[in-house]
């Protein structure tokens, strides 16, 4: 949806949702905090701020959080929908000379002899699967990455050891350290690997009939995929219930997040999907 110097300009208003983030915590330390409620609304203000320059009241986003089938009700709240047409120039990126998501998608809507014309039902529609497909899976698998750490202290310390080697115990962990932070990558794919956000993927329908395994699929057959059961599968991984970060360095075949490998299928790959079936290559 964005290109990457339109991420580029809008980190620092990432940052600052991570660093409010972690000032609020600081205060806490030494009580109790739910780790998925606090990870979300920093996720939920970042898109929002990179969406359209601002963040919301921290009670809509606990509502969307808790409630997903009132999102649409919450979408339409008057600082969240088409009210924002007035007054685009009085904050967030506007305020810097430059545009925001929802206005790039305003001026399409607003353009009846664009090639491929964009109504209000589809603008909405398209904020709302940005919005959930990036905020609450991110706070599940947070949750579940952090559940890991607390329940194998030798993994905390190599995470630990990690950053103190790449970041530094002075400085502040930036998206440009990411990269570098080999271990810890492990840790990420090895709990997408155990903890898919959803264990069946997104439906899927095949563009043409298909032979799977001497079954015939119709075209336009609703599909469902068990990626959790492939992750777990024993004939493609060594001890497949274990939790082992490791097994992604000493794996010969390179895994990555973009699905290239389909014994590993952290997200979605639409195109993949609509072309052909994946069960059709061999691991």
């Amino acid at each position: 949806m964005m290109s990457n110097t339109s991420l580029e300009d809008t980190y620092s208003l990432r940052r600052g949702e991570v660093k409010k983030t972690i000032r609020d915590l600081h205060s806490k330390i030494g009580t109790a905090v739910e780790i998925s409620q606090v990870v979300f609304l920093t996720e939920f203000n970042m898109v929002m701020s990179m969406l359209w320059g601002s963040t919301v009241d921290s009670n809509i986003a606990t509502e969307f959080q808790a409630v997903t089938l009132k999102i649409l009700e919450v979408l339409s709240k008057p600082n969240m929908s088409t009210n924002r047409e007035e007054g685009f120039e009085e904050d967030g990126l506007l305020s810097k000379g430059k545009k925001d998501f929802l206005q790039i998608l305003m001026e399409l809507k607003e353009q009846e002899d664009a090639a491929m014309p964009i109504t209000l039902p589809q603008l909405k529609s398209m904020l709302l699967e940005i919005v959930i497909g990036s905020t609450d899976t991110t706070a599940t698998m947070v949750e579940w990455v952090m559940a890991e750490l607390v329940h194998r202290p030798e993994v905390m310390k190599k995470v630990q050891e990690e950053l103190s080697d790449i970041v530094g115990l002075n400085k502040v962990a930036e998206e440009s350290h990411v990269p570098k932070l080999h271990y810890l990558d492990t840790v990420f794919k090895e709990t997408f690997r155990l903890h898919p956000a959803l264990p069946l993927l997104i439906p899927k329908r095949p563009s043409q009939s298909s032979i799977v395994s001497g079954y015939t699929i119709p075209k336009d057959t609703k599909v469902f995929l068990n990626v959790w059961a492939m992750h777990r599968n024993p004939e493609a991984w060594d001890d497949p219930s274990e939790f082992k970060p490791e097994r992604f360095l000493s794996y010969p075949c390179k895994f990555d997040y973009s699905g290239n490998n389909f014994q590993f299928l952290p997200f979605d790959r639409e195109e993949e999907f609509v072309l052909e079936f994946p069960w059709q290559r061999k691991w």
